[in-house]
């Protein structure tokens, strides 16, 4: 099996099409506590983009750690990780994450608090 199976080539050519359209913004802070990532939700894939040293990684809402999310910040850790996700991250980014922060932007819980505060 190659090193750069079809599946990453889609997922690559996906997020170039994202990055070349400009629709999304990505974030991160690496400190010595914590990796911070910010999760941009795109609303017509229904995924979460998630970008760290210039490679995108598209994360279905309802996968792992995201699915029925009702914060829009979380933390992941080895003790806490039942989905394996910093080792799925790991590997993609080719780093060794321990402890991750998310922030969700755009994202449907957003949404949500807005409509709750306005009323």
């Amino acid at each position: 099996m190659s090193e750069y199976d079809l599946i990453s080539q889609m997922v690559e050519a996906t997020f170039q099409e994202d990055a070349q359209s400009n629709r999304s913004e990505y974030i991160y802070n690496q400190n010595k506590e914590f990796t911070e990532i910010l999760a941009s939700y795109n609303q017509t894939k229904k995924c979460y983009l998630l970008s760290y040293q210039n490679k995108t990684l598209e994360v279905p809402k309802n996968w792992g750690p995201f699915k029925n999310r009702i914060s829009t910040e979380f933390e992941l850790t080895s003790d806490n990780d039942h989905h394996h996700f910093l080792a799925v991250l790991s590997d993609y980014y080719q780093t060794e994450f321990k402890h991750l922060k998310f922030t969700l932007i755009n994202s449907e819980i957003n949404l949500f608090q807005k409509l709750s505060s306005a009323a």
